[in-house]
């Protein structure tokens, strides 16, 4: 019960977001990891889409070959994430400002309050060219049997899987928050 209030007020958030102080890109931090060959690299660069294919993705780790941050943080402004940890894909990474390329990917890790727990993931990955909302894959997975007033999540604790301009919690929670970001959606991208 206590980890659903505190998803709860994580959460809540989401409804009055009007920006976050994230706007730095997270740089020298970021390392990547090793990888076994170029091929597997490239198959995991681009997460799949969908609670099908991504859960078992996101459990696998295979985005920790990516450039992340070097430790779980707090959030800064009204992110309604917690503590968190974001790893972003090359081509995010090597993204400077404007329209990002399709394929640009990030995960941010969600932890628990004890900011070593990962308790569930939110993903975004440009899936065509523009500049708005529904130029992005968005989802977010939170600890199953979260209960948050106004917001549907699923029996997976999936609140949000789905383009942002398809109507549901997509558009309205993720990617209406991450309007505010000075640079087409992302407020934070890690860097080589």
């Amino acid at each position: 019960m206590e980890r659903n209030a505190i998803w709860l007020g994580l959460l809540v958030g989401a409804w009055g977001c009007n920006g976050d102080d994230e706007t730095d890109t997270a740089g020298d931090d970021g390392t990547p990891g090793d990888t076994d060959t170029d091929e597997e690299e490239e198959e995991n660069e681009v997460p799949p889409q969908g609670y099908a294919q991504l859960d078992p993705w996101l459990d696998a780790g295979e985005y920790l070959d990516w450039y992340c941050e070097a430790a779980s943080r707090a959030s800064t402004g009204v992110s309604p994430h917690g503590i968190v940890r974001v790893c972003s894909n090359e081509f995010a990474s090597e993204h400077a400002t404007g329209e990002f390329p399709v394929d640009s990917a990030s995960v941010k890790e969600l932890y628990d309050v004890d900011m070593t727990t990962l308790v569930g993931y939110a993903v975004s990955i440009k899936v065509s060219t523009g500049t708005s909302g529904g130029t992005w894959y968005w989802y977010e997975q939170v600890p199953p049997g979260t209960t948050i007033t106004g917001v549907t999540i699923d029996a997976n604790g999936v609140v949000a899987d789905g383009l942002g301009d398809d109507g549901s919690q997509a558009e309205t929670i993720c990617a209406s928050c991450h309007s505010t970001a000075s640079n087409d959606y992302v407020f934070v991208q890690v860097g080589e």
